[in-house]
């Protein structure tokens, strides 16, 4: 009991937080402990946003308090008389039930855990209980018939239309049990009054009638008022809503009038600086209507158009951009103005005022009048053209590195190709050159045989074109007059192509360079063929010499050293290509020639042999357009001398022993018969090791050593070392399915005697080893 006066005296201090509904008025705390009290139970009865909401539950709720309350009070006050009515009268059933009831009373005002309408039903089944104790204790002549009576017109009260009925059928059934039980003398005593079944039943009859039409009218009489109350406060409450309203309205009116005479201030104030910023931004500034023509631009603009501000106003923009471009600024325009929202443009191509080009990047969007009506668009304009073309820059250097690290890749494979085949085209060739021999002119097989060896030639110079476009190309390098040379092959190509008409135009003090004559002749040859087939119907060669000097930048991208070079331009009037056909154009076995009109490996060796001789090709080619070939080779500060040579086709003989070194069982068979032919004593290793343990166990008879440059374990140049090592006056003849470029070039540059090229014939093998042997 302490805790709940405790409860009760802070109860309005609790909230929300706690999980406890506020006082519905705070301001009724201040009307003594009765107030607080009733506001505490009913808000236990119902919860207060229930209570707020629904004034039926808040009225019915209230006449409960006031039911239970009063009852609590009353029987308070009579708990004497009924204490001692009980003593006297022994009427110990009626005392438990009036205990019970005001005990029930107080758990129903004070509980938190019961709802409403439990609540409620408790109250009523005890307002019954006590009418039918009364009546079963004194009679049906005492109180206990109004109980009854009140407890179906509460019921209406409280629980409404369908719960007074069927509290008036409970007092029915009861009255018809107790006149049941008086009629049959079991109640135990007698009443006058009800001395026959007729007067038990007209007087039932008439309570319950009456009794129905009382609880029933009440329930309707209450929902009728509750419903009128809540009209008239629902309309108290619009009335006052509208009230605030009006006057939140007017107080707007005022800050509106207010607001917008700061406003016009500020807009004017506004314009001014806003004129100011878009003067001294950077970016162009323009507005155009809905025809694309100035209105407005910054001077920034003005600059970037090359225009005055007075020539641009009016423009169109189809007065300063290509149709292509035009129909691009359009479609942004159009695309800004269906959905509403600012878009970036980039790219814009403009012309200027003076015919150059430049790019913007722009962001559009509507330009509105003071009502918010779309009149056109605005915009910021960025020049970009340093970046674009930057951007362009990079992506062509990057494009052409690709290129160099493809073929640097490609070239790599194509020399291992070539190598391999070589060392097949040997075994071939070596066996020919033996029956070659054994054979007269006459011989049936003597034809056939010079056959084979000619095949063997053009996979040799099948394998050349390989080499040229692998890394290590160069077989014979010597200053060149490039003039010359070109003279000499144009001669030769003009001889057999005479619808092509060849205009030249040659440098007089051109730079000499150092090459192999026999490659960059085929290079030409190679690029004139090309040129050819790319004018069917004839048409015309030009060609030009010309001294340059290239820079870092212009050379990084094929990844050469900048300086002086030589450039030979080599340009047609043919068909051209298309860009896709020209960054294949040196690719190994591309070709756009049908079947059996090339191997696709002509342009591909002319690549690898420029690049080979420190040089590099850039072509420039359109469909319909033609095609130009810029080679570029290093320049030398030598003077070109001519060189001949008496080349003899005898076979030449010798008796000398030779240490043959191959790791190609089919090679080392083939060279010692060949050697055995020419007359020499012949050793044989099959790997490095080997040879260096024959060689230094026959060191005093050895002459000379054939030396393969490929070889698992110990290669070549490792071997050379080592018996140079052991006999630092040793002759080798170096021989490769490689070039003489790269690694053997090397190997030559430390004393190596001479480099012979896979596949030889007799007649070649011959005349090295006597020139080599005799010196």
């Amino acid at each position: 009991m302490i805790d709940f006066f405790k409860e009760l005296k802070y109860y309005e201090k609790r909230n929300i937080k706690k999980g406890k509904t506020t006082l519905m008025n705070p301001a009724e705390n201040k009307r003594g402990y009765f107030r607080r009290f009733q506001t505490f139970a009913m808000n236990r009865m119902a919860p207060f946003s229930v209570i707020e909401e629904d004034s039926l539950t808040y009225w019915r709720v209230r006449i409960l308090f006031a039911i239970l309350f009063t009852g609590l009070l009353l029987f308070s006050f009579a708990i004497v008389p009924i204490i001692a009515l009980v003593i006297k009268e022994r009427l110990w059933g009626l005392a438990i039930v009036d205990g019970a009831g005001w005990i029930i009373t107080i758990y129903l005002l004070i509980s938190r855990r019961l709802k409403y309408e439990n609540r409620a039903t408790i109250t009523l089944l005890l307002a019954y209980a006590i009418g039918l104790v009364i009546i079963i204790s004194v009679g049906p002549m005492s109180g206990g018939p109004a109980w009854l009576f009140a407890f179906a017109v509460l019921t209406g009260v409280l629980l409404g239309g369908k719960a007074a009925i069927a509290a008036t059928g409970l007092n029915a059934i009861t009255l018809t049990i107790i006149g049941w039980l008086i009629s049959t003398g079991r109640f135990g005593q007698e009443f006058p009054f009800f001395n026959t079944t007729e007067v038990m039943i007209v007087a039932g009859a008439s309570f319950i009638i009456l009794n129905a039409v009382a609880a029933i009218s009440v329930a309707v009489l209450v929902k009728g008022l509750v419903s009128s109350h809540e009209k008239q406060r629902g309309l108290t409450s619009r009335l006052q809503q509208e009230q605030a309203h009006l006057i939140e309205a007017k107080k707007k009116l005022e800050i509106e009038v207010e607001e917008r005479k700061q406003a016009e201030d500020a807009l004017r104030e506004s314009e001014e600086k806003y004129r100011n910023i878009v003067e001294s931004i950077e970016d162009g500034y323009y507005e155009v209507d809905f025809a694309g023509s100035f209105i407005f631009c910054n001077d920034s603009m003005s600059k970037i158009l090359g225009y005055s501000k007075d020539e641009l106003i009016g423009m169109n923009n189809r007065q300063y951009m290509d149709e292509e471009n035009a129909k691009k600024v359009f479609q942004t325009f159009n695309s800004v103005y269906r959905t509403k929202e600012p878009y970036k443009a980039f790219d814009w191509e403009l012309i200027k005022k003076d015919g150059s080009r430049c790019y913007v990047e722009t962001s559009v969007s509507i330009r509105r009048d003071p009502e918010g009506e779309p009149i056109g668009f605005q915009g910021i304009a960025r020049d970009v053209t340093e970046r674009k073309k930057a951007e362009e820059e990079k992506a062509k250097l990057e494009a052409q590195l690709q290129q160099a690290l493809k073929m640097e890749a490609l070239g790599i494979l194509g020399g291992g190709i070539a190598h391999d085949f070589n060392n097949l085209l040997m075994g071939i060739q070596g066996n020919a050159s033996l029956m070659l021999l054994d054979k007269e002119a006459g011989h049936p097989d003597y034809e056939k045989l010079e056959n084979i060896e000619q095949y063997v030639q053009n996979g040799a110079d099948l394998t050349k074109q390989l080499l040229g476009f692998a890394r290590g190309g160069k077989y014979e390098v010597k200053p060149t007059d490039i003039n010359d040379l070109i003279k000499k092959t144009t001669t030769m190509f003009g001889r057999t192509k005479k619808e092509i008409t060849v205009q030249s135009k040659y440098e007089k003090s051109l730079w000499s360079v150092e090459v192999d004559k026999s490659q960059i002749e085929q290079v030409l040859l190679n690029i004139y063929v090309n040129a050819w087939q790319a004018m069917p119907g004839g048409g015309e060669l030009y060609l030009q010499t010309e001294n340059v000097i290239l820079n870092d930048k212009y050379v990084k991208p094929f990844n050469v050293e900048p300086g002086n070079y030589v450039k030979i331009s080599i340009t047609d009037t043919g068909v051209g290509m298309d860009e896709v056909n020209r960054q294949r154009i040196f690719d190994p076995f591309f070709t756009t020639r049908e079947m059996g009109r090339g191997t696709g490996l002509g342009l591909a060796s002319a690549y690898g042999i420029i690049k080979n001789h420190g040089g590099f090709i850039n072509v420039y080619s359109e469909k319909g357009e033609g095609t130009t070939f810029n080679i570029y080779l290093p320049a030398l500060e030598l003077e070109v001398r001519d060189q001949k040579s008496e080349v003899s086709d005898d076979v030449r003989h010798g008796d000398e022993t030779i240490l043959f070194v191959d790791d190609e069982e089919m090679i080392i068979d083939v060279g010692k018969l060949l050697l055995e032919r020419l007359g020499y004593k012949v050793l044989t290793a099959e790997s490095g090791k080997e040879a260096i343990e024959v060689y230094e166990e026959n060191k005093e008879n050895i002459h000379m050593v054939i030396l393969d440059m490929i070889m698992p374990g110990m290669g070549g140049g490792k071997t050379y070392d080592k018996l140079k090592e052991v006999s630092p006056e040793i002759k080798v003849l170096l021989s490769s399915g490689y070039s003489i470029n790269g690694q053997a070039t090397e190997i030559l540059e430390r004393g190596c005697t001479g480099f012979i090229q896979k596949p030889f014939n007799i007649k070649e093998l011959s005349q090295k080893l006597r020139e080599i042997l005799d010196n």
